[in-house]
């Protein structure tokens, strides 16, 4: 018989039908991995067995399992199978025939008993010759077994085939051609041919054929289930009386769960439903009052849609619809739903609609809105503040929030304590600060206190509400002295649960400290698998803060998460805050750079693709290089990539901005770390995804400057200072995989320098530049990613000392500042057996270990050694691979010089500083740093615990500002920072003028600023409040200029008094007098 169907018509067959089909009824499943990938389908003695295609490298799920149902979709039993991909399954009577779906040498398929052991096997190549590695489904018909093959494909008609084997002698028995390069579930109806197409390719449409057997023509065929065309069918099954198939379910988030959809073939078509929207919100409303919102139900189907009844659980959102009522077919109906509040709050309600759909017999509409008062009517959180026990000199907050409850907009105007222990944070806001109608703002007050006792205050909070104007909350706190011993708990946080996660893995990826916007501490920012970048209070007492976080999983196409310690960065203010700020790049599906407002955690711009997930994850980042000559650090990073997509280029980000500087790409499927370099940057690449390695270095324009071969992946990259006397920085490098060792290569032209070769396996490391402690004047380098620490001479590469602690991996080190007295530095490590390590910077003793649970789940993934900086102990801060972020004691912090006072005056060019100290320990000098630069040194005192007075001029500094440092050093070259200033050197003042000290309350330390437009004698008094004079704070023949006097009253009482300025010229003549009330709190 001539063949009747010629596949230039078929797309007519996608929309034509010879007879209706009626999707009867459709079964979800719950949401469980192996349930997620169903796909085969058989039937014995009236029950299912469907059988899944998920499989594991190991544990409970290694092979894959079929599962006994109901024709309901209520699971049974379980059987788990041996091979690994389920694409088809029958049932003759006595065993089942299983298919192995996809296999490059060749799909096999089964004949198994019912207690899952093989009794016969079979390449499919044994029956249709070839390869073919994809199997979509099987079908008993009789004698014969029915497969279709997917892999291989065509993309001309035939596109593919079904073929038909004898069950008991194996050969081929029928050939069928078939429409579509996909199809996945086959089954017999007597002479009918049912298959399913699944559209992978995106000229191809999801729908099930029906063809004749005898004459192989097309019957007809209809569309699979879902709407929007993509459920991904996947098994089908006839069970005589009708058809049914496995696909995702219908709607949003379809891809979670697998449903059993049951047609009749025969019927008088099918319903489709489909609404204008899937969520109306309603907004404010006011209390007792109603609003309405319209919607439509359409029906896309080929059969009436009756809509029968809306329900909805919450009484607040009613419908006045008249149900039932029948839609016909591509035709719609409005229907209105109200919302009547009842009180202050937000309402959430579901209605469902229930129709004669098949597939989605139930619809739902999810509602929300919310009741709001009328007028501005405030509430607040807390009227009590009780910061309870807190560690002396620790920094804690706690926060509250402040609520709209009206119809009109709210405005803060003012948020004030009386003393300076509590502190309004004004992170991210502006007086007058507005709080929207029906919104709620969260606030956060900060608590220091420097003595130990009971404090308590009162935040005031004027505002413009109608029932609260005025709102008082009371602080309280109790500060304690706690003693601590090394690796005590200080504080502690949890990594929070990101609700946009679908596993809540909370292994810290990155951690990094640097100085901060408060002035002598540090920041501490943490990034999470879990998506997670935060910035973590250091600080803390009992109780860590997290003060923000930033979220990278926006949506399911931009997921993603910092991978590497140093693909995130501190870096300078961009945001003219004052504060440091951070970038970051991320891996995984979110491959963007971002950069942080240090202060709030706002985004200040971002660089990627939000479409496009396969443009390469971001595995290495530098932030401290200036390229553009703007005078403001760009952003240097690796952007990697698939074999088969991705940047693989180096690209270098406006700082400011995040537009492109250059963006150059690199021969290679891979690259991974970057550093900047004097000269421009070094990045790693894999040219051929496990090799050839290079190092290629790039100027200030990206251009090539050399490359050069390495044996492995290099997983960190840092210049260290010339150690082949060039006149140029070299680089040091951690070279991972099976060949590990470290490296140094000449800056100048590439070549080895040396090299130290370890053994075993090692990856992700990270090298760190540190104290010289062979004294041969050149830093030294540790690194982690090896079971072990080991120090080397980044001069020669010699061993300076190893410790292989635990035997482990260590996932983390670092190098803390001095701890006691006579400047003692440490070594710091966390390993994978979950174990801290303290270890003597000298010869890599072990001083100290503590464990932190089991090996792997508990695994001590980052290490950080924060300094006091006037706290009583040091920070030793570490984050375990469950997301404990934990603030150990460091050890106590003794302070080598205590600073009595500081103070600083200037003249046209010169800048002259006056200091004096209490005590002194072990303290060989002082140094003067001008913008990084070391202008002048002054001989300390050694050990000392009476005054000691020092003064230095810095003379001709260039007109503008510059950042001062007055630097300690110990005698064995531990140093520490005791003061940091910003000077504008610029012209004379105009007037004479006292300024009001700052803070003011204090306690116990203040600075007075004064100017004066002419050298003068000046004396500084300070009074009580019945005018006795106490102590002369200044009585000296001053330059003309600004001047700063730091004025430390630790043995004075609290109370009001009084400063008094005169200045007088040389022949006694008063040039000006003024007096400023100030007020001490203890």
């Amino acid at each position: 018989m001539k063949k009747k169907l010629l596949f230039a018509a078929v797309s007519l067959l996608m929309f034509i039908t010879s007879n209706a089909q009626t999707l009867v009824q459709s079964f979800p499943f719950p949401r469980y991995t192996s349930y997620n990938y169903f796909w085969a389908i058989a039937e014995v003695e009236n029950n299912f067995w469907i059988g899944s295609d998920y499989s594991s490298t190991s544990g409970t799920y290694i092979n894959s399992w079929m599962y006994k149902t109901t024709k309901q979709g209520v699971i049974l039993d379980s059987l788990q199978t041996p091979i690994k991909n389920n694409h088809g399954l029958v049932w003759d009577g006595t065993h089942f025939w299983i298919v192995e779906g996809y296999r490059a040498p060749g799909s096999r398929i089964f004949r198994m008993d019912i207690s899952g052991q093989f009794v016969d096997t079979f390449f499919v190549a044994q029956v249709i010759g070839g390869i073919p590695i994809g199997i979509g489904d099987i079908a008993l018909d009789g004698d014969k077994i029915w497969f279709t093959v997917f892999s291989p494909d065509f993309v001309s008609y035939p596109n593919s085939y079904a073929y038909a084997f004898n069950r008991f002698t194996k050969q081929l028995t029928d050939t069928l051609p078939l429409y579509g390069r996909q199809p996945l579930g086959i089954a017999v109806r007597g002479d009918t041919i049912f298959y399913v197409n699944e559209n992978q390719y995106s000229n191809e449409t999801e729908r099930i054929y029906a063809i004749s057997k005898t004459t192989k023509d097309s019957l007809f065929s209809f569309p699979a289930p879902d709407p929007d065309g993509n459920c991904n069918p996947k098994g089908l099954y006839w069970d005589g009386s009708h058809l049914w198939l496995v696909a995702e379910r219908i709607g949003n988030s379809s891809w979670v769960y697998k449903t059993l959809y049951k047609y009749e073939i025969s019927g008088g078509g099918t319903p489709i439903i489909t609404t204008s929207t899937n969520s109306i919100d309603f907004g404010n409303v006011i209390v007792g009052m109603n609003e309405q919102r319209t919607f439509s139900i359409s029906n896309i189907g080929s059969a009436p849609l009756v809509i029968d009844s809306f329900i909805i659980a919450n009484q607040q959102f009613t419908s006045t619809a008249n149900l039932p009522v029948q839609i016909p077919v591509d035709s719609s109906k409005d229907f209105t739903i109200n919302f009547s509040p009842q009180s202050f709050g937000n309402v959430n309600s579901i209605l469902s609609i229930h129709s004669n759909d098949g597939g989605t017999p139930v619809k739902t509409i999810s509602l929300t809105g919310k009741g709001i008062n009328s007028g501005s009517v405030i509430s607040v959180s807390d009227t009590i503040l009780d910061f309870q026990f807190r560690d002396l000199y620790s920094l804690s907050s706690k926060n509250f929030e402040i609520r709209n409850l009206g119809s009109e907009p709210i405005f803060i105007n003012s948020v004030q304590t009386q003393y300076g222990f509590f502190s309004f944070d004004t992170v991210g806001f502006q007086f007058p600060i507005q709080i929207d109608t029906g919104s709620v703002r969260a606030f956060r007050i900060w608590f220091e206190g420097n003595s130990t006792g009971m404090y308590s205050d009162s935040l005031t909070i004027i505002n413009s509400s109608i029932n609260l104007p005025q709102i008082i909350i009371a602080l309280k706190a109790n500060v304690v002295s706690r003693s601590f011993n090394y690796g005590d708990e200080m504080w502690s946080v949890h990594i929070p649960d990101n609700p946009s996660a679908y596993i809540q893995d909370y292994k810290p990826m990155s951690i990094k400290h640097g100085f901060s916007d408060i002035p002598g501490k540090e920041v501490l920012m943490v990034a999470s698998r879990n998506y997670y970048v935060m910035r973590v209070n250091p600080y803390a007492s009992y109780q860590g803060d997290i003060f923000w976080k930033f979220n990278t999983a926006t949506n399911n196409n931009n997921t993603g998460a910092v991978m590497f310690q140093d693909a995130m960065q501190i870096r300078s203010d961009i945001d003219n805050d004052g504060y440091t700020d951070l970038v970051f790049g991320c891996g995984g599906g979110n491959e963007f750079v971002y950069t942080l407002s240090g202060r709030t955690g706002n985004l200040i711009w971002a660089y990627g693709d939000s479409i496009d997930y396969n443009r390469g994850d971001i595995n290495g980042l530098r932030a401290d290089k200036d390229f553009n000559g703007d005078n403001i650090p760009d952003v240097i990073i690796s952007a990697s990539g698939s074999s088969a997509g991705g940047r693989h280029a180096v690209i270098c980000l406006n700082g400011l901005t995040g537009a492109e500087i250059f963006n150059k790409p690199q021969t290679a499927q891979y690259t991974f770390d970057v550093e900047t370099t004097q000269w421009g940057g070094v990045i790693c690449v894999d040219q051929g995804n496990g090799g050839p390695y290079f190092l290629n270095a790039f100027n200030d324009l990206g251009n090539p400057l050399w490359s050069q071969s390495i044996p492995d992946v290099c997983w960190s990259i840092k210049q260290i200072d010339d150690i082949d006397n060039d006149a140029a920085k070299d680089i040091a490098a951690f070279i991972g995989g099976t060949n590990v060792r470290v490296m140094a290569f000449s800056g100048a032209n590439g070549s080895v320098l040396w090299q130290k070769s370890y053994t075993n396996f090692a990856t992700f490391s990270t090298i760190k530049i540190v104290e010289d402690r062979n004294f041969n004047g050149y830093k030294d380098l540790i690194f982690s990613g090896k079971e072990g620490v080991f120090r080397l001479d980044s001069k020669t590469g010699t061993t300076v000392w190893e410790n292989f602690v635990d035997g482990s991996y260590v996932f983390d080190v670092d190098e803390g500042t001095p701890i006691d007295w006579g400047g003692e530095l440490q070594v710091i490590a966390g390993t994978k057996n979950a174990n801290f390590f303290k270890l003597n910077i000298d010869n890599g003793s072990t001083l100290f270990t503590q464990n932190f649970g089991s090996p792997n789940d508990n695994a001590v993934e980052r290490v950080k050694f924060v300094q006091s900086y006037g706290r009583p102990y040091h920070t030793v801060v570490i984050g375990t691979r469950d997301g404990r972020i934990l603030g150990l004691s460091g050890g106590l912090y003794v302070v080598p010089v205590e600073l009595n006072s500081f103070s600083y005056s200037q003249t046209f060019s010169s800048v002259i500083f006056n200091w004096s100290t209490a005590t002194e320990t072990n303290n060989n000098r002082f140094e003067i740093d001008r913008d990084g630069v070391v202008v002048g040194r002054i001989k300390g005192s050694g050990t000392s615990t009476v005054r000691q007075n020092y003064s230095f001029e810095d003379r001709d500094v260039p007109k503008g500002k510059h950042i001062y440092k007055l630097i300690q050093i110990d005698y064995d070259g531990a140093s520490e920072i005791l003061k940091e200033v910003e000077i504008d050197v610029n012209l004379l003042p105009k007037k004479f003028q006292l300024y009001q000290n700052y803070p003011n309350p204090f306690n116990p330390a203040t600075t007075v600023k004064f100017d004066l437009p002419e050298d003068a004698i000046v004396k500084i008094d300070l009074f009580n409040s019945i005018g006795e004079k106490i102590i002369s704070l200044l009585n000296s023949e001053l330059q003309g200029g600004s001047h700063h006097l730091n004025f430390n009253a630790k043995d004075i009482s609290s109370g009001i008094y009084f400063l008094r300025m005169t200045a007088e010229n040389r022949n006694g003549n008063s040039l000006f007098t003024s007096t400023k009330k100030i007020t001490l709190v203890r």
